[in-house]
């Protein structure tokens, strides 16, 4: 991921788009008028000082780090908010940092309030004193991006809330263009909290540089042929967002359950992600898991199809969406290669030589090297070591009328389709510390042993009563009758994400859902959990 030239994405400064209604008339003093702020002394003199012009310290810039909170806070929280306002001093230049990078201040910042909600309208708080009065244009300026971010991540208390939209809308209204572009997204970033949620991981260096200067991330996604294809993103972009976008890029028309993925250094399979996630919450992550390296060291994002339909609906993708078959393709093709998708022997080499001429290899000259890669991983060892695949695959080529890259790839979904798990989405689980495959598709969930095409239990979907996700890292299945319940339970880090495969194949098949699926949100406590893989365990401190 890189960061766009050009400004951020935000709506046009128009009335009614962007802006919102404050809920008092703005004037200065009213910044001492926040909810909670703390009292003493000094702030009772308000009136007296704003008559005679001045403005109370509580409430403008200050070189001098906060003697007590802004607001009426007690005990742990007032001692972190007092460190919490050294941090932004650091990063607007008005404190020394001792050489520490600039990102490292808005990411010890964040996580203030990540970690104590409790804290979230102090922290505002102590940007409006810091953006009040303030000398400094390059101390403003970085003020605005921390503004932004914090915009971004949470919203204020309800009672907090219309100061932040009156100090917000009394900048978009203002002479400065820059500061006024920092107010116009923070509205923006403010609407989309309100909307999707808080996000869950302090933002990346790349995340925060792009706030700073104003501009998108270019976010690289992989399609399956091996291309890929540059989306821009945002703070608030959800996986949704991105999926559409490439939707209209690749031009599918309909996206027939395509959806965005993850993939790690240690994955074997894609982890289907959430519609509701933030894109940068995931890039944060990878910034996280493996520090002081780009996204490229192993970490990327696949756009793929998260349902396989059945019946004839993915051969008339031929004809209909070519580009959406095409995809479809190299999904299935990609399964069969490394034994997800299990085939009989007798059929491998077959599926070579479909493979082989899809990818444009000419009939007339194969070498066996050249088929042997497109065995199946489990069967290829075995493959080398024998010719009897490879006078099979001769007699194929010498008979096949194959006379095109498109016919291949269509014959090999029609000698793939009555294979049991076509269609299916299988996802790796353990039952009573006994790795298994979990099998969902239109006509139900199985449980398989590791590439093996016959479930040892299977439930069609009338069976089952309920399914949830409790946590992140269990699914349950609830079927028999309401006297003799019985509860299947399987551990695994892709559980919320298996609920939504299940939600969307009980849809597919039309099947009335009696109670949906459930899944946790993350925390900053288990954010780094939800990526850890069955055999790798990563150990992840988000704050020293």
């Amino acid at each position: 991921s890189t960061r766009a030239p050009g400004p951020a994405h935000a709506r046009p400064v128009t009335p009614g788009a962007g802006q919102l209604e404050p809920a008092f008339v703005y004037d200065p003093s009213n910044l001492e008028n926040l909810p909670n702020i703390r009292r003493d002394k000094r702030t009772l003199q308000r009136v007296k000082s704003s008559m005679a012009g001045v403005m109370p310290q509580t409430v403008v810039f200050s070189v001098d780090p906060l003697k007590e909170s802004i607001l009426d806070l007690s005990g742990q929280h007032s001692k972190m908010a007092k460190e919490a306002f050294i941090t932004a001093m650091k990063f607007m230049g008005d404190y020394p940092s001792k050489g520490v990078p600039d990102y490292k201040h808005v990411q010890d910042f964040l996580q203030f309030g990540l970690d104590s909600p409790g804290l979230h309208d102090e922290l505002f708080a102590q940007l409006f004193k810091q953006l009040t009065g303030n000398p400094r244009r390059d101390s403003v300026v970085r003020g605005w991006a921390l503004l932004t971010l914090l915009c971004a991540f949470w919203s204020p208390s309800t009672e907090f809330e219309p100061a932040l939209r009156a100090f917000l809308n009394r900048h978009v209204s203002g002479a400065d263009p820059q500061v006024k572009q920092y107010a116009v997204v923070s509205l923006d970033r403010m609407m989309d909290v309100r909307t999707l949620g808080p996000r869950k991981c302090i933002p990346a260096e790349l995340e925060v540089a792009s706030v700073l200067d104003l501009q998108r991330v270019i976010c690289r996604v992989y399609l399956l042929d091996g291309t890929s294809k540059g989306v821009y993103v945002t703070s608030n972009t959800t996986v949704r967002r991105v999926a559409q976008d490439l939707n209209s890029k690749v031009g599918i028309t309909d996206l027939h359950g395509f959806s965005l993925f993850q993939q790690g250094p240690d994955d074997d399979v894609p982890v289907p992600l959430p519609d509701g996630d933030y894109v940068c919450d995931h890039l944060s992550m990878w910034d996280v898991l493996a520090p002081g390296k780009t996204a490229s060291a192993g970490y990327k994002f696949v756009f793929k199809q998260r349902v396989c339909v059945t019946g004839d609906a993915d051969l008339q993708l031929a004809a209909e969406n070519p580009l959406a078959f095409n995809l479809l393709y190299y999904q299935v093709a990609a399964d069969v290669r490394h034994s997800r998708l299990p085939v009989p022997p007798e059929m491998c080499p077959q599926l070579a030589v479909y493979q082989f001429l899809a990818g444009g290899g000419d009939a007339h000259a194969p070498t066996k090297d050249q088929l042997l890669q497109y065995i199946p991983q489990n069967d290829r060892e075995r493959a080398a070591q024998t010719d009897d695949w490879w006078t099979v695959a001769k007699f194929e080529l010498s008979v096949s009328k194959i006379n095109s890259p498109d016919n291949a790839r269509l014959a090999f979904i029609r000698a793939i389709k009555p294979l049991p798990l076509y269609g299916a989405s299988v996802f790796d689980v353990s039952v009573k510390d006994k790795f298994v495959w979990l099998v969902i598709s239109q006509s139900g969930i199985g449980v398989h042993d590791p590439f093996s095409e016959k479930p040892s239990q299977f439930w069609s979907h009338d069976q089952i009563n309920s399914y949830d996700s409790a946590s992140r890292d269990e699914f349950h299945i609830l079927t028999g009758s309401l006297m003799k319940p019985q509860k299947h339970s399987f551990v695994g880090y892709e559980a919320s994400f298996i609920a939504g495969s299940v939600d969307a194949y009980r849809s597919l098949a039309r099947v009335v859902t009696r109670a949906s699926a459930k899944s946790s949100g993350w925390s900053a406590k288990d954010v780094a959990r939800s990526f850890k893989r069955r055999s790798v365990r990563h150990s992840v401190t988000l704050r020293k």
